[in-house]
């Protein structure tokens, strides 16, 4: 089974592992990291990621989609950065680390391509959050090429889906089926059956 840990270390592990759904490569620092050498990590960033056009900068905080919390869109991520902008990644990284409060101790941050062209995001339960009941509820947004409005609040037209987990039937989304397809692996290969997941589909 596989075990939680940070969200960074979580999908590195789940990296390569998954059917249904393709986990990008990141790069992965530590705030001592930063605060030793914030130009090498930049470097190093540019480097390991030198075939994407942006980049987005992601919280890894301990407290962060573990097994015990979510704290989902508690700390801050920060997209659409061109590779070449080293002052606006510099910044970007800066903003992450604060949003972590004062004097975090040594915590991770990751970073990503930053996906384009996304036609559907949000966030997927493995039970009603409200209920405990078992049903894959997802909260989505087709109308925002952004990843960030469900987990923000910020989407003007967000949906949700609800299917009962026993429901064998037909859902008449492929994107929404693809979105259960995940779920359902990823039930199996954690064990757990209260999970939430980030999602985005993009064009391919």
């Amino acid at each position: 089974m596989i075990k939680f840990g940070t969200k960074a270390e979580t999908l590195q592990v789940l990296k390569g592992k998954l059917k249904t759904a393709l986990v990008l490569d990141a790069y992965v620092f530590t705030t001592d990291d930063w605060n030793q050498s914030p130009d090498a990590v930049c470097d190093a960033i540019k480097n390991y990621l030198r075939a994407a056009r942006l980049f987005i900068v992601r919280s890894s905080a301990s407290s962060e989609d573990t097994s015990e919390s979510s704290n989902a869109g508690h700390f801050l991520s920060i997209g659409n950065i061109p590779v070449d902008d080293k002052a606006l990644l510099f910044e970007s990284i800066q903003k992450v680390i604060r949003s972590y409060g004062q004097n975090p101790g040594s915590e991770q941050i990751l970073v990503q391509e930053h996906l384009v062209g996304i036609r559907m995001s949000g966030v997927a339960f493995t039970k009603d959050i409200d209920t405990g009941n078992d049903y894959y509820v997802v909260n989505y947004d087709e109308s925002n090429s952004t990843t960030n409005t469900v987990t923000g609040g910020n989407g003007k037209d967000l949906k949700t889906f609800y299917r009962w987990k026993k429901f064998t039937g037909a859902i008449g989304n492929k994107s929404i089926e693809k979105v259960v397809s995940l779920m359902q692996e990823l039930e199996i290969l954690t064990g757990e059956n209260a999970l939430d997941i980030e999602f985005a589909i993009d064009d391919q």
